[in-house]
Parts: C-alpha cells; structure tokens; sequence
C-alpha cells in the first residue's frame, strides 16, 4: 500500500501545482488548492450548481441528460457533478493541456467510463464547435476570455437546454 501511494503521489507531483480541485483519492490521499479561499469558493460553487441543477430536474432526469463543463480546467466541477448526477454524457472542454492532463489522471484514477466521460482540449474562442449538451456550466471562464461576445453565443448555441455562467 505505501509504494503504492508513493508512486500516485509521484504522479500527482509531476502533473505540476494543483488548483482549482479538491478530489480525495482515498488512503489519505488529497488533492487541493492551496488557498484556503479558493478551496470555500470551489465548494460553494459546487453545491450552488449542484441547488440549480436539482432545481430544475429530477436525479432520474439528469440521468438521460448531457453535461459539458467549458474550461474544465482539472475537471472538479465536472467530476463532482458526473458522480453525484450519472449523466448520460459529460464533456470536459479545456484549452491548457497542462490542465487537461490533471482531468485525465483524475477519470483515469476513479475508473470513469470513457464513452460516457470525455475530456477535449478546445479553446471556446476557436475554430471548433461546443459540442452540443443538453447542460452546459461556465464556471469562471468569461471574465479571461478577450471576446465576451464571440464566446456567449458560441456557448448559446451548444446549449439545448440549461446554461449556468459563474464569473467575476
């Protein structure tokens, strides 16, 4: 067990700093922004979408429905969101990779189904079209974005149904 957790741990180190997470790995293994205040308003954000999204569906709904997650960065909200509501589909989009391969390691570590849990990277600036989903979260995405404009309605237009934007 404890070689084991050395080389997560030394997986974990080689991804570089960890922000914008908090995912526990079990065996007393955590995952975390550093700052604390980050840390609340990681939370807080979670369990705001998570109000909004049982607001205005059931759990059985949300099975039958698609998420994607725009700047996904190291997948947290999309992980915490896929686990508690089985979407059908979850689509992580980020335009670091550096990031990215967090979300990787992260649906890779927790078994995440790869037909159904799905990580591009993508600028929402750029050429690529939003895949469309029935659900579609911003979180803290629009305010480093140079084209306001240019990326609410490509986000519009890849919404079916709901979009929840959380910016500064």
């Amino acid at each position: 067990m404890i070689k084991k957790n050395a080389r997560i741990i030394e997986q974990i180190n080689l991804l570089g700093p960890w922000v914008h997470g908090y995912f526990n790995l079990g065996n007393g293994i955590i995952i975390q922004d550093k700052d604390e205040l980050q840390k609340k308003r990681l939370l807080s954000t979670k369990d705001t979408f998570i109000k909004i999204l049982e607001k205005y569906y059931s759990k059985k709904e949300l099975e039958n429905k698609t998420l994607c997650d725009i700047g996904c960065n190291t997948g947290y909200f999309l992980y915490e969101l896929f686990k508690k509501f089985n979407f059908k589909k979850a689509i992580g989009i980020e335009p670091r990779l550096t990031n990215l391969k967090k979300a990787r390691f992260i649906a890779k570590y927790f078994k995440l189904p790869q037909n159904r849990y799905l990580l591009k990277q993508m600028d929402v600036l750029g050429q690529s079209k939003i895949p469309k989903s029935d659900i579609v979260i911003v979180p803290g995405v629009i305010h480093h974005l140079d084209n306001h404009l240019k990326a609410l309605e490509k986000i519009y237009s890849s919404t079916n149904e709901l979009c929840i934007i959380e910016t500064m």
